[in-house]
């Protein structure tokens, strides 16, 4: 193998562990900011994760999830959020789907680099909106060796969106 090879291949290896440093740290730092109680450390620990948030390239700019966004269970036992489409609560989601939903509401930093995107709704499952107005996030499959097929689609007014089975189906996040 020549030095070209070589180096383009340790510089792959080297920028991929670069990635999952930032990546552990982000996940670190929203552990201890969703677990710390108020004061002091709560304080600094927020301005630290707020600082690898600002500092990590981020391609998109979604919203923060507001309580006008939040779907509410229709009266009379129903279980279909504003979207139509079931609702879960985001307590009741995977320990990892709500580590993404963190960071969505952070703006990163993402673990991949298609986190971010724009989702187009080709399943057409979703409500119908303009293009570009949802955004896609991996939900990290333990033991997978790749994206899996879990994702949080994210909407332009703070809507969130849960799939397991990579678009075949999705569930209204709530709360």
């Amino acid at each position: 193998m020549s030095d070209g090879p070589r180096r383009r291949k340790l510089g792959l290896i080297i920028g991929g562990c670069a990635a999952l440093v930032v990546v552990a740290l982000a996940f670190f730092l929203i552990g201890r900011s969703s677990g710390s109680p108020s004061g002091s450390n709560a304080s600094s620990t927020t301005s630290a994760s707020t600082q690898v948030a600002a500092n990590a390239s981020s391609k998109t700019s979604i919203p923060p999830k507001s309580a006008t966004s939040v779907a509410v269970a229709p009266a009379g036992g129903g279980n279909a959020g504003k979207s139509g489409l079931e609702i879960v609560k985001a307590a009741s989601l995977p320990p990892e789907a709500r580590t993404t939903l963190k960071l969505i509401d952070a703006n990163g930093p993402y673990p991949y680099s298609r986190d971010g995107v724009v989702y187009n709704n080709l399943e057409k499952i979703l409500p119908k909106q303009s293009k570009g107005y949802y955004h896609e996030y991996t939900v990290v499959t333990p033991g997978s060796k790749d994206r899996g097929t879990r994702r949080i689609i994210a909407g332009g007014k703070g809507e969130r969106y849960y799939t397991d089975d990579h678009y075949a189906s999705f569930k209204e996040v709530v709360g």
